[in-house]
């Protein structure tokens, strides 16, 4: 029919609506992913729990950290 073009007009405003929204949200959603994956590491530092008594117990409160230096966690474990 003549003049009743506003389901054309509607269907379009929809359509570059989704267009843009959809690439937005997309693009934003990989750049999340990426920097949840660049955030994502492997420690393989080890922290003795054994008290006095256990087999293995050395004296002292000091760990070995991932620098190689020797840290003090006196401060930290009481007894």
């Amino acid at each position: 029919m003549r003049s009743y073009n506003d389901d054309l007009v509607i269907a379009t405003c929809i359509g570059c609506w989704v267009r843009d929204t959809a690439l937005v949200t997309n693009k934003r959603d990989v750049e999340y992913k990426k920097a949840l994956l660049t955030g994502i590491s492997v420690s393989n530092t080890t922290f003795s729990t054994k008290i006095d008594g256990q087999i293995g117990h050395k004296h002292g409160n000091s760990f070995k950290g991932t620098d190689g230096r020797t840290h003090d966690l006196g401060w930290i474990i009481k007894g």
